[in-house]
């Protein structure tokens, strides 16, 4: 992978959990072409039925983690940076016969909410398929119009690059990109509301994670801005269940930019398949094991 994709400058204006999350996207997707707007390339035969598999499931566990603003906006900075790798030694598209038609959804009037750049600049469709004028992403209709089969040159996207595209949000909306658990005291009745953060891989309603059952779920600590929150659940699919027990601190600053506080960080996890237990203090090692396991079988 070039310098361009993995360059600090790429991450610099990114608060410590897009760089974590940058980091983790760089090497789900070192391997994925991202032609998929050919139609040689159309349902990618590049790739195995397996690895499809894995990276959705990827994409679903790192949104339900970090939610759809931050992951839809570290994936275009990723995506942005790696059709500039791209692009200097990716040929012409020859014929705009090679590019899978687009339309732009129907009734669809807010463009400018596009702030990811997930969406054809001209017209608003909402799987652009190739580079324009060096830089801008056009659908395959627009690009005939405003472009030349011997300019414009095929966008990179990941296979799960539809699980992170949405408009986004306008500005006033951003601290709602996440979600959130509900706990309410009994000493007194407060009530507060807690952004689940990592703990949302393992929340009814937020997680991905096929078969999943809640089996508790306990709050504790002197601090209310910085509880404990404990999780026992379970998880299966095809034959494969997994036992996890974890446990997470809330953490209300805020990461970088971001107008909310991170949520609840992972502090640590114990998962048991077919009686074997294994530790985890690190999320996406958690993550890689889930996914790994519930979905080709290989996470011991």
């Amino acid at each position: 992978m070039s310098n361009r994709v993995t360059s600090p400058s790429t991450t610099a204006f990114m608060g410590p959990a897009r760089k974590r999350l940058y980091a983790q996207m760089a090497t789900l997707f070192s391997k994925d072409g991202g032609m998929g707007g050919l139609v040689e390339y159309n349902g990618r035969p590049d790739m195995t039925e397996t690895d499809k598999t894995l990276q959705t499931q990827w994409a679903r566990a790192l949104i339900a983690v970090h939610g759809r603003e931050r992951s839809a906006a570290v994936y275009s900075a990723y995506a942005s940076a790696r059709q500039r790798e791209e692009a200097d030694t990716a040929d012409p598209v020859g014929s705009f016969d090679r590019m899978v038609l687009t339309t732009r959804p129907l009734g669809y009037e807010q463009a400018g909410r596009d702030i990811h750049g997930f969406m054809c600049v001209v017209c608003g469709a909402w799987f652009p398929t190739l580079l324009i004028d060096d830089f801008d992403a056009a659908c395959t209709k627009c690009a005939r119009e405003n472009s030349s089969p011997e300019e414009a040159k095929p966008l990179w996207k990941a296979y799960s690059h539809s699980n992170y595209a949405f408009p986004g949000f306008l500005a006033e909306d951003l601290p709602n990109g996440e979600t959130a658990i509900t706990v309410r005291y009994a000493r007194d009745g407060e009530q507060r509301n807690y952004i689940t953060g990592d703990a949302g891989l393992l929340i009814d309603g937020a997680t991905s994670l096929p078969g999943f059952t809640r089996h508790s779920t306990a709050t504790e600590g002197e601090s209310r801005d910085r509880i404990n929150f404990h999780v026992h659940a379970s998880t299966h699919h095809l034959g494969r269940a997994f036992d996890v027990r974890a446990s997470f601190v809330y953490d209300p600053d805020k990461d970088g930019s971001e107008p909310h506080g991170y949520g609840f960080r992972l502090t640590r996890a114990q998962v048991t398949h077919d009686g074997v237990t294994r530790q985890h203090t690190d999320l996406y090692g958690l993550i890689g094991q889930l996914v790994t396991g519930l979905y080709s079988g290989a996470g011991r």
